[in-house]
């Protein structure tokens, strides 16, 4: 009898230590909305004056009052359209609460209805930074909840966006989803704007006549929309163009909205879109639309990225006109590598106009000696 009452008091103390350690380790509670209404810790913290006393209070909590502190912060910060300010908590976030944040917290977290969209995005960013620094992806179940959110038209349209730019698990299951967005009349122009890339990344073949679509018919939908179809159109691959066109007519489709349209935002964030697109046309139609760019800067970026492009126009053997598009490109961007090109048309070129304009470049260049950019090179292999 008192062996078997010895064993019970040992179980028992081993039961005991399993629920403390197990205490201990789980010992948190999320949140709740009226913790978060009374704002204790916020209403100590903007007292606050110096940096280091900050850190040195944040970094006194527990995980269920940091969880706390920044749900408070997030829900007054939302209120005052502030969501940079979050970034206060970035390094006792890191240092102190994503490793001790687990999938099922960010899922309570993105799924809780009466936390502010701040502290949700706040949320979904940590779960992603913690992802992206073990070198993994989401898991799925996590994107369920996110999905969740991004369907749900009644949620605030930033929050959709963060959550569909978070995802990583995104399929051909998800075609509907994003096209029914792309479809949708209401006004979210930003998720409608990021549901069109994440639809090229799944289905070119899809994407490509709904961005031409959208170009060609660029009055009836929001700037963000057309800048990401003409940004998308030029890195459409050539095997789907040849599959559905036969022939590219990128650059002419580009070049008719910069024609037609008024936007010089759209136009600009064309431009630069065109620099994909590394082609004698796609030279000629920024240059010959020049007129329609407000700032040379854009132009002049784009001649970098299309360098090598713009050096091969300025060949002798090439045909006048070529050569002068080419040095207009050098009059606006005078990069100092152009100079052996322009040495030779200056002494070798048979149009007298060309001879001059190229003698009058290398003084301009000597002037102001630019140096272009090789990264944009890579973009040619």
């Amino acid at each position: 009898m008192k062996k078997i009452f010895t064993i019970l008091i040992v179980i028992s103390l081993i039961s005991t230590s399993v629920l403390l350690s197990s205490a201990n380790v789980n010992d948190y509670r999320a949140p709740d909305i009226q913790q978060i209404k009374e704002k204790q810790h916020y209403k100590k913290i903007i007292g606050i004056k110096e940096k280091n006393e900050f850190d040195t209070y944040v970094n006194t909590l527990n995980k269920s009052e940091l969880i706390l502190t920044i749900a408070e912060f997030a829900d007054e910060l939302e209120k005052a359209n502030d969501p940079t300010s979050m970034t206060m908590f970035a390094d006792v976030t890191r240092n102190k609460l994503i490793n001790e944040l687990t999938e099922s917290d960010y899922i309570s977290f993105v799924e809780n209805k009466d936390y502010s969209d701040l502290f949700k995005t706040y949320m979904i960013d940590c779960y992603s930074y913690s992802k992206h620094k073990s070198n993994k992806k989401n898991t799925d179940k996590f994107d369920n909840s996110l999905r969740t959110i991004v369907k749900d038209s009644s949620e605030n349209q930033k929050l959709r966006f963060y959550a569909l730019a978070s995802m990583d698990n995104l399929d051909n299951n998800d075609i509907d989803m994003l096209k029914e967005i792309i479809d949708s009349k209401e006004q979210n122009e930003i998720l409608k704007a990021r549901s069109l890339k994440e639809l090229k990344k799944i289905n070119e073949q899809e994407t490509y006549p709904i961005i031409k679509q959208i170009i060609k018919g660029h009055k009836k939908y929001s700037d963000k929309e057309v800048g990401m179809s003409i940004d998308l159109l030029t890195r459409t691959s050539s095997s789907v163009i040849s599959e559905l066109d036969g022939e590219d007519h990128r650059v002419d489709i580009i070049e008719n909205f910069i024609k037609e349209s008024n936007n010089y935002i759209t136009i600009n964030s064309s431009i630069r879109s065109l620099g994909n697109i590394k082609t004698q046309n796609s030279v000629k139609a920024v240059i010959n639309n020049r007129e329609k760019v407000q700032e040379n800067s854009v132009i002049a970026y784009y001649i970098n990225k299309n360098y090598l492009t713009v050096e091969k126009m300025l060949e002798i053997t090439n045909d006048i006109e070529t050569i002068k598009v080419g040095l207009e490109c050098v009059d606006i961007a005078p990069f100092k590598s152009f100079m052996p090109k322009l040495e030779i048309l200056a002494n070798n070129c048979s149009d007298e106009e060309v001879k001059n304009q190229a003698k009058n470049l290398i003084t301009k260049v000597n002037e102001h000696s630019y140096e272009r950019n090789i990264k944009w090179d890579e973009d040619y292999n």
